[in-house]
């Protein structure tokens, strides 16, 4: 973006940015890319830990970057994972749910809370699987009365 626009180190001699800046697809693209996409953002309040739920559907940024993530409460633990099955790309949790694993409804591929691969039907007899990769994506998070986590998100 700074390609486009001269933006000069000096704030004194600041200029405001043509109306382009703020009204073109691809300037906001960039700005998505490189500021959105790895950022804390707000995840919410307390309520994810007095949930009776433990695993809560969550988008990280919905209409910017729309990553599907899932809140996973082990007793007072929060984690934030990838809701996106590792096989085929299907969100894996639609609604909030108290199932003592994550399960993907298309292929059967399942999770413990933690993220790590724990099976797959029809595959117990496959070579060099599950391998790291199988596991879901943590993202990082910061509990509390007010919860936040971040993404790395390769847009």
């Amino acid at each position: 973006m700074n390609k486009d626009f001269y933006i000069d180190p000096d704030i004194r001699k600041a200029h405001t940015l043509p109306s382009v800046a703020y009204t073109e697809q691809k300037y906001f693209d960039t700005l998505k890319h490189h500021l959105f996409s790895n950022s804390w953002q707000w995840l919410g309040g307390k309520e994810y830990l007095s949930s009776s739920y433990t695993q809560t559907p969550h988008t990280f940024l919905p209409g910017c970057i729309d990553e599907p993530l899932l809140i996973v409460r082990n007793q007072e633990h929060l984690s934030c994972l990838s809701n996106v099955c590792t096989h085929r790309a299907k969100i894996l949790i639609e609604s909030p749910s108290s199932k003592p694993f994550i399960s993907c409804s298309y292929h059967g591929r399942c999770f413990h809370n933690d993220g790590r691969f724990r099976s797959m039907p029809e595959f117990d007899s496959a070579q060099d699987f599950p391998s790291p990769q199988d596991d879901l994506k943590n993202t990082t998070c910061h509990p509390g009365m007010i919860s936040f986590c971040r993404t790395e998100t390769k847009i």
